[in-house]
């Protein structure tokens, strides 16, 4: 899950919040949004609740996804596709945190 971000937003909002069925528990979902081959790009979305925008941060760390938000962080271990990628874009999109991402040609199978 979330951690503590999780738990903020359940006490905030216990029963308001769209979970997706392809992401239970919170979990990261991701999809094949765009294009094939190096035109790909993937999309992680993640339940990022009561987030002030301006402390969003996103970093990587080998396989992880590194985000901070409200003075918190999170380690979020990537798929295997997308660790094979390089972020390419972040946008909050209502309770939800979106990251893109786009084949890195120096170790995408051809």
């Amino acid at each position: 899950g979330l951690g503590p971000l999780q738990d903020v937003a359940e006490h905030l909002a216990p029963h308001s919040l769209e979970r997706r069925a392809s992401s239970p528990a919170g979990r990261p979902s991701v999809e094949l949004e765009s294009g094939s081959g190096l035109e790909s790009v993937y999309a992680m979305r993640m339940l990022l609740p009561v987030v002030d925008s301006t402390t969003l941060g996103l970093g990587r760390v080998e396989d992880d996804l590194i985000v901070s938000a409200d003075g918190r962080r999170r380690r979020v271990t990537l798929a295997s596709v997308l660790r094979r990628c390089i972020a390419d874009s972040a946008e909050l999109d209502g309770p939800f945190l979106v990251v893109r991402f786009r084949p890195d040609p120096d170790v995408w199978p051809l």
